[in-house]
C-alpha cells in the first residue's frame, strides 16, 4: 500500500494546496505522490502544491507585496532571520543578566514569542508579573518590535494574524495537515481566507484501521532489536510494505539505531561499502548543518581566519578531503601532519598555522598549499562589513581553498553544499537587521546560523522510515511501531513556558501548560496512529540505566503483542558462532640483525623490561604515538633547556674549584650566558614559542640554575671529565650508541656517573629482574672504567638534589652506600645482557609490569584489556 490516505490523494488529484506543520511532512507527501505516479507508469507529472506553513506564508505575503491594490507591507522575515534577530537582542543583554547560555535563552524566547502570537496572548497581561523571566522577555519583545519597525520588517508570528488575503483564481482549495492544535491565529487566518472565497478543505475524521498491541521489552536495546526484527519479518512476508518506526530519543541514539537496523535489515551493508540508496530504511533526524563534515571543514577555515582554533580541529581540517586538495594528497598530508605536531601550538590562528607550515616539510613539498592559505588570509583581512558583503567574501575565500574538495561529490554531499549556499544567502539577508560586523562577529553569527539550520539530505523512497516524531504520521503505513511508550514519558509531562505566567497560559489554553492538555494530546496522537496503519505496536523498556518503567496508562488495556520469533540472534553472533577458530600463541618475532647499530637501543632495553610486546611494537614496528601540542612548555623541551644550560655551565667551569672562585657577579653572568645559549638552541628550533612563555620559562630556569649551583658548591671537590659523551657498545648482541649526560672524577679518584632529570624519576626502578628503568644500570655496564657512583641529578621546582648509590663514602649527598658494589654491577650486567638478548631474539610476549600499562598507548594493539577481562572472569588476578 502506498502511503497516501484517500482524502489526501483526492486533494492532490484536485490540485489543492496542502499546508503542513513541518517541512519533513511536506517532503513525505510529495515523495509518496511521486511513488504513486511511478507505479502508474508515469515518468513526468506536475509537482503537487505541498509546502510547510512558513513557506506558504512567505509565498502569500510575496503575492500581497506584488498586488498594487494592497497597502504597502513590511518585509517578511524567514525563520532563520527571526532567530538571528532574537539571538542578537538576547546576546546584547547577556552580560546584564549573567546568562550562562545566551543562544539557548534566545531560542526559548523566540519560541515564546511565537506562542504569544499564535495563541493571541496580550502582552499587557504579562506586565504585572513579578517573574524575572517574564520581565526579561517583555524587554526583549520591545527591542525586537522596535528593531523590526525601524527596518521595515515583520516576523511570521505577527504576519500570520495580519496577512492580507489576495485572491488567486488559479489556486485550488486549501488544506492544513499535521497540526496538533489549531491556534487562534491559524483559525482567524482560515476564516479570513474562507470569507474571501478561498475554498477550505476540511480534514475528515479517520476510522481506526489498526490492530493495536503492546509489548514490554527488557531495555532500550532489546526494544530497538525487536522493532527491527518486526520490520524484517513484515518485509519478508510482503516486500511492498511501508513501515514507520518511531524512536523518541533518536537524535541521541542515531548511530546505534543505524547500526542495529543495518545489521538486521541490510546485513550485507556491514560487509561491503554499499551506498545509502540501497538501504531499505531511512533515518529521519534533525541534524544541524554545522555537524556535517563538509560544512565543518568550511566553518573551521573561517574560524581559523577569525581567531584561535584547537590544534586537533586544525589537524582534522588539513587532512580532510574537502579543502586544499586533501583527497588526492591524503596519504602525504597524514605524514606531514606528524611533522606539524612537533612545531605547532595547542591553539592556532591562520597566521601561526602558515608560519608553522613554512617551517616544516610543507614549504618544500606543498608550496601551492601555502600559497592558497596566504591568498585565503588576504581575502579575509580584518575589516568591518555588512552581512551581505561577508556572505560574498566567505564564498570567494572558500573557493580559494578549493572547497568543497577535489573529488566528485555524492548526492548527499551535493545537497549539503546547496544547503550551505542557502545559509550564505540567509546571512546576506540580515543586512536589514544588523549593522557592520568585524570578521570574528561575522563568523560567529554564521556559525549560529548553521547551528540553527536543521538538514537531512533527501534519499530515495525506503520501505522503513525511522523518525523521532510522535505526532500524527499524516500518511498511511502498513505498520507502525512506536517505542518508549512508558508511564514516565507518555503522555509527556507538562512543559509550561518559562516566560509566561502559568495563569495566563492556562487562560489561553496554551498546549503543554497542564497535565490535562498533555493527556488530550496523547489521546489524539494515539487516535492518529491507529487510523494510519493496519498494525500498530506500542512498546516500552522495562529498565533503562538504573530505572524501572511501567507501560503508559493509556496502553495498559491493549492486548499483548505476540513477539514469538522476534528475538533471533544477531548476524554477527551467527557468523561468530559458525566460525572454526584455531588458537595460535605467537610471541616470537623475527630476530634482530646483529652487528648493525640499532637506533634507540637503550630505550629498547628499557621497554623490553617494561613489556616485551611494547619494545617490539615501538622499536621495530615503529608504533609511536602521535605528538600532541601542549600549552606552555612541554616536559621534553623543559628537559632540553636544563640539559643545554648545565652543559654550557660546566663547559665553562670544568669543576668545583672554578665554581668556588666565581664572584657573585661572575656567577650571575655565567647563568645568564647559559640561559641565552640554551634558549637559542631550543626556542629558535622549529616551534615558535610566544614571548610570554619564553620569559616565564627563562625565569624559572634562572631560579633552578642558582639553586643547583648552590648545591654543587657544597659538594666534596670534583672535576667534570665529560659532558654529553657518546659510547658505542654491544650488549647481548644489540649494537647501539649511548649518550651520558655527565661524568665527574671525585676526590678519591672514582668516577661518578650523573644523569639529569627534570621530571619524575625513582632509584627504586633500577632493581629487580625486570627493573622499571634500567637506563642507569645500562650506563654502568658500558662505561669504562666502571663508575664508583651512580646518581640522578634532580633539577626541578620540587627541589634540587642527588639521588642514587655509591661504592663508598664520601660521594654525593643522599647517595646510598652499597656493601657489595662489584656484586651489584655484575647483577645489573646480567639483567641488561638478558633483556638485550631477549629483544634481539624477538621475544615479544604481552607481559607488562604491573605499572607499565598506565603509560602505554598500545592497548588496542596488544589487547591487554581483553586478557585482563578473561583473567577476571576466570578468577585470576588483575
Amino acid at each position: 500500500m502506498y502511503c497516501l490516505t484517500g482524502y489526501l490523494q483526492a486533494a492532490l488529484e484536485s490540485a489543492s494546496t496542502i499546508v503542513t506543520a513541518h517541512a519533513r511532512q511536506a517532503f513525505a507527501i510529495r515523495a509518496a505522490w511521486a511513488e504513486l505516479q511511478r507505479a502508474h507508469g508515469l515518468t513526468v507529472w506536475p509537482t503537487p502544491d505541498v509546502l510547510p506553513l512558513s513557506a506558504w506564508l512567505m509565498r502569500h505575503w510575496s503575492r500581497a507585496l506584488d498586488d498594487d491594490a494592497q497597502p504597502e507591507l513590511p518585509l517578511l522575515l524567514d525563520s532563520l532571520q527571526e532567530r538571528m534577530l532574537w539571538e542578537h537582542i538576547v546576546s546584547a543583554t547577556a552580560h546584564e543578566r549573567d546568562l550562562l547560555h545566551p543562544h539557548g535563552t534566545a531560542n526559548a524566547a523566540w519560541r515564546t514569542w511565537q506562542r504569544v502570537h499564535d495563541w493571541a496572548i496580550d502582552l499587557r497581561a504579562l506586565r504585572g508579573s513579578d517573574s524575572e523571566e517574564t520581565r526579561a522577555f517583555l524587554g526583549w519583545s520591545e527591542r525586537a518590535t522596535q528593531t523590526m519597525r525601524e527596518h521595515g520588517c515583520i516576523d511570521a508570528p505577527r504576519a500570520l494574524s495580519k496577512c492580507p488575503v489576495v485572491a488567486d483564481p488559479a489556486a485550488g482549495e486549501l488544506m492544513l495537515l499535521g497540526f496538533d492544535d489549531t491556534s487562534p491565529a491559524r483559525r482567524a487566518l482560515l476564516e479570513r481566507l474562507a470569507s474571501s472565497g478561498t475554498g477550505i478543505r476540511e480534514v475528515p475524521s479517520r476510522a481506526a484501521l489498526a490492530r493495536c498491541a503492546k509489548l514490554g521489552c527488557a531495555d532500550a536495546d532489546d526494544e530497538l532489536r525487536s522493532a527491527a526484527w518486526w520490520a524484517r519479518q513484515r518485509l519478508e512476508r510482503t516486500p511492498t510494505d511501508r513501515l514507520l518506526i518511531s524512536i523518541p530519543d533518536l537524535d541521541q541514539r542515531r548511530a546505534r539505531v543505524e547500526r542495529t537496523l543495518a545489521e538486521i535489515l541490510e546485513p550485507v551493508s556491514l560487509l561491503v561499502d554499499s551506498p545509502d540508496e540501497v538501504l531499505s530504511f531511512t533515518v529521519e533526524a534533525s541534524v544541524s548543518l554545522d555537524r556535517y563534515p563538509l560544512i565543518a571543514a568550511a566553518l573551521t577555515a573561517l574560524e581559523l581566519a577569525a581567531g584561535r582554533v584547537a590544534f586537533d580541529t586544525v589537524s582534522d581540517w588539513l587532512r580532510s578531503p574537502y579543502c586544499l586538495g586533501g583527497y588526492s594528497q591524503g596519504a602525504a598530508r597524514a605524514r606531514r601532519d606528524v611533522l606539524l605536531r612537533r612545531v605547532a601550538s595547542p591553539q592556532l590562528t591562520l597566521g601561526s598555522l602558515i608560519a608553522a607550515l613554512a617551517n616544516s616539510a610543507w614549504q618544500q613539498q606543498e608550496p601551492e598549499t601555502l600559497a592558497a592559505l596566504r591568498r585565503f588570509q588576504d581575502e579575509l583581512r580584518a575589516t568591518t562589513r555588512a552581512p551581505a558583503s561577508w556572505s560574498e567574501t566567505f564564498s570567494r575565500a572558500l573557493a580559494l581553498l578549493g572547497w568543497p574538495g577535489d573529488r566528485a561529490l555524492s548526492s548527499a554531499e551535493f545537497q549539503t553544499v546547496e544547503k550551505f549556499k542557502e545559509a550564505l544567502r540567509a546571512l546576506a539577508m540580515l543586512d536589514r537587521l544588523l549593522g557592520r560586523l568585524d570578521l570574528a562577529a561575522a563568523v560567529g553569527l554564521f556559525r549560529r546560523l548553521l547551528e540553527q539550520t536543521a538538514f537531512q539530505p533527501e534519499t530515495g523512497s525506503a520501505a522503513v522510515m525511522v523518525t523521532s516524531r510522535l505526532g500524527d504520521p499524516v500518511l498511511v503505513y502498513d505498520g507502525i511501531w512506536v517505542s518508549g511508550v512508558h508511564a514516565a514519558a507518555w503522555p509527556e509531562p507538562p512543559r509550561p513556558d518559562p516566560f509566561i505566567p502559568w495563569a495566563v497560559q492556562a487562560a489561553a489554553g496554551l498546549p503543554g501548560a497542564s497535565a490535562q492538555s498533555m493527556v488530550a494530546r496523547a489521546q489524539r496522537t494515539l487516535a492518529g496512529w491507529v487510523a494510519s496503519a493496519s498494525e500498530v505496536i506500542l512498546s516500552w523498556p522495562a529498565r533503562r540505566d538504573e530505572e524501572e518503567y511501567d507501560p503508559s496508562p493509556l496502553i495498559v488495556a491493549l492486548p499483548d503483542f505476540d513477539h514469538a520469533g522476534l528475538h533471533r540472534p544477531q548476524y554477527s553472533e551467527l557468523i561468530h558462532a559458525s566460525a572454526r577458530r584455531e588458537r595460535i600463541v605467537d610471541e616470537i618475532a623475527p630476530p634482530v640483525a646483529t652487528g648493525m647499530p640499532f637506533r634507540g637501543g637503550a630505550r629498547a632495553v628499557r621497554l623490553q623490561s617494561l613489556c616485551p610486546f611494547r619494545a617490539h611494537a615501538e622499536q621495530r614496528l615503529r608504533a609511536q604515538p602521535l605528538e600532541q601540542p601542549e600549552p606552555g612548555i612541554d616536559a621534553r623541551t623543559r628537559g632540553s633547556l636544563i640539559h643545554r644550560a648545565l652543559e654550557q655551565v660546566w663547559s665553562t667551569l670544568s669543576g668545583s674549584q672554578a665554581l668556588h672562585e666565581l664572584s657573585a657577579e661572575a656567577r650571575d653572568a655565567l647563568i645568564e650566558g647559559a640561559i641565552a645559549a640554551a634558549s637559542r638552541a631550543v626556542f629558535e628550533r622549529g616551534r615558535r614559542w610566544p614571548p610570554a612563555t619564553r620569559t616565564i620559562e627563562t625565569e624559572r630556569l634562572r631560579v633552578l640554575l642558582r639553586e643547583w649551583l648552590d648545591l654543587e658548591a657544597g659538594r666534596e671537590p670534583f672535576h667534570v671529565l665529560a659532558l654529553e659523551r657518546s659510547f658505542e657498545c654491544s650488549v647481548g648482541g644489540l649494537a647501539f650508541n649511548l649518550r651520558v649526560d655527565r661524568l665527574d672524577r671525585l676526590a678519591d679518584g672514582r668516577q661518578a656517573l650523573i644523569d639529569y632529570k627534570s621530571g619524575d624519576a625513582d632509584v627504586k626502578d633500577w632493581w629487580g629482574e625486570r627493573p622499571g628503568d634500567p637506563q642507569i644500570p645500562l650506563y654502568a655496564h658500558v662505561v669504562e672504567p666502571a663508575p664508583g657512583a651512580l646518581a640522578y641529578a634532580m633539577v626541578s621546582a620540587e627541589g634540587c638534589r642527588f639521588e642514587g648509590v655509591s661504592a663508598a663514602p664520601p660521594a654525593l649527598a643522599r647517595l646510598k652506600v652499597l656493601d657489595d658494589w662489584r656484586g651489584q654491577l655484575a647483577a645489573w650486567r646480567s639483567v641488561i645482557e638478558r633483556l638485550a638478548a631477549d629483544f634481539v631474539a624477538g621475544r615479544a610476549a604481552v607481559d607488562p609490569l604491573r605499572t607499565a600499562c598506565g603509560t602505554c598507548h598500545l592497548h588496542a594493539l596488544c589487547r591487554i584489556d581483553e586478557v585482563t577481562a578473561r583473567s577476571v572472569r576466570g578468577g585470576g588476578d588483575d
